[in-house]
């Protein structure tokens, strides 16, 4: 750990705290870089939505990522973040996950948070906490937490608010005491538009509600140098911030492929049982096995064999075969493994199509096999899979954002705008017309591609080989799927 780099930033809060949060992972790593951190902490509440992005963007900005989760004190019905506490107010403790373990931890308690509304306090306790920093905000929570361990529990101490009584019972129950900056803001225009964000949230005008306050002082992102003022004489909780960053800085994605294993067989007895499907599927397609036949498929199989991929295919073969009319597509068609499972109907051989361009041992990416399933089977195949892999399957979320349309209509309520009046203002704002006011265009520009809510991809599903929860945390669709908390173009597929 080194002392020669600026202190880093670790609780800096995202815009994926729906509507309770301004900045982007970009804007958290980039102001992070300019300050001369190698490493930076993302919060958010209830949720990892971001982690994807937030990973991507300290990649590019060279930085160490680590991540957080705040809990507040009342229970989280839904992904709306009006369901909690005043979001400019302290959490009661912020958990940051160091390994998998932690990692698994902490989506378990999502999962359980989301489903059961339960005090986060209690869902701690119960689960534990090895695998994770726990930085706690309430000195009252202290004694409650220390009846399972003190190993992990950090007393944090806030910049711009005093911290006396937090010292002193950190050092009466002997935490060590933590320096956060619990950063909601930076600049003025920050501020001003938080209260845009709530007024969004709560569907009320600004000047009418007042929960649409401006954020406090203490919530004010700072520098490094005026966090190391302000903690000056507590230079164990400036070590301790440090000392986190070094811990957790890191993805906790595998970084490799993750493959559902089939009925709970071994790698070999998944193989076997693919050749036998595609033998009897020889019989099916053909009639009689020909060389031609005997050779491609075993190009085929030892290719898939040396890959690992066996068991992928038995579980796409498993949910086609309960859909008479499914559709294989795209370069799979490419395969008579495919073929022969019926998966997709087109001979390969008659066609002379090359199975490389499906996959070969040079292919990083995992096969990518295009099915289309009928409109009114779908429902059927959904409910096929939730019962077969319960646990470890999820719908892939949709992260519906604010478009230039929605970005304008809501800022435009938020500021008070009676209805008639917004539709002519926003086709001026669509022509780029200089009649709407700026300080309504800057509020439409900075709505615009914030994450708004969740929804759900219309067909995409991830089944894990574990539970789900090792890999991410799950909430239930507006049909009562289970919903996973990353979009299709989130983590890319080998960071599962």
């Amino acid at each position: 750990m080194k002392n020669d780099v600026p202190l880093p930033p670790v609780h800096c809060r995202s815009h994926y705290s729906l509507l309770s949060g301004l900045f982007s992972p970009d804007d958290i790593c980039r102001r992070a870089a300019g300050e001369g951190a190698v490493r930076v902490g993302m919060v958010d509440r209830e949720n990892l939505y971001g982690l994807p992005s937030f990973y991507r963007a300290a990649a590019r900005y060279g930085l160490k990522p680590l991540a957080g989760v705040e809990f507040s004190s009342l229970p989280s019905s839904s992904s709306s973040s009006s369901s909690l506490e005043d979001p400019a107010g302290l959490p009661l403790f912020t958990c940051y996950p160091l390994n998998a373990n932690g990692f698994a931890r902490i989506n378990r308690i999502l999962t359980r948070r989301a489903a059961e509304g339960a005090d986060p306090a209690a869902l701690l306790l119960e689960e534990g906490w090895d695998g994770l920093r726990v930085a706690v905000f309430r000195p009252e929570l202290l004694p409650k937490l220390l009846q399972r361990s003190i190993r992990g529990l950090r007393a944090a101490l806030v910049y711009g608010l005093p911290f006396r009584s937090m010292l002193a019972a950190a050092r009466r129950y002997r935490i060590p005491p933590i320096a956060l900056n619990a950063a909601l803001w930076q600049s003025e225009d920050d501020r001003s538009f938080f209260r845009v964000l709530r007024a969004v949230d709560r569907n009320r005008a600004i000047n009418s509600d007042s929960a649409a306050a401006f954020p406090p002082d203490f919530r004010r992102r700072v520098s490094p140098a005026e966090m190391e003022a302000f903690f000056s004489a507590v230079p164990d909780a400036l070590y301790q911030t440090r000392l986190l960053a070094d811990e957790g800085a890191g993805t906790l994605f595998s970084g490799s492929y993750v493959f559902p294993s089939f009925q709970g067989l071994r790698e070999e007895e998944e193989f076997a049982r693919l050749r036998e499907l595609c033998r009897r599927g020889i019989r099916r397609r053909f009639g009689r096995e020909t060389q031609e036949i005997s050779r491609r498929l075993d190009y085929e199989l030892n290719i898939i064999r040396r890959k690992g991929f066996a068991g992928y295919f038995l579980v796409v073969h498993d949910i086609v075969s309960r859909c008479p009319r499914t559709c294989g597509r795209g370069s799979s068609a490419a395969s008579i493994v495919s073929y022969l499972l019926g998966i997709t109907h087109v001979d390969p051989l008659a066609r002379d199509l090359f199975f490389e361009r499906f996959l070969n041992m040079g292919r990083k990416d995992p096969p990518d096999i295009d099915v289309d399933f009928p409109w009114d089977e779908r429902e059927t195949t959904l409910q096929y899979v939730f019962d077969t892999y319960p646990g470890r399957a999820g719908m892939v979320a949709d992260h519906v954002t604010f478009g230039s349309r929605s970005a304008f209509r809501e800022a435009a309520r938020a500021y008070g705008m009676p209805e008639p009046d917004i539709g002519p203002l926003a086709e001026a704002f669509r022509l780029g017309e200089s009649e709407v006011p700026g300080w309504l265009s800057s509020a439409a520009g900075r709505l615009y591609g914030m994450p708004r809510h969740l929804g759900t991809h219309p067909g995409g599903v991830v089944i894990t080989p574990g539970p789900i929860t090792d890999y991410t945390h799950i909430t239930t669709s507006p049909l009562g799927w289970p919903l996973i908390a990353w979009e299709k173009d989130g983590p890319k597929m080998r960071d599962w």
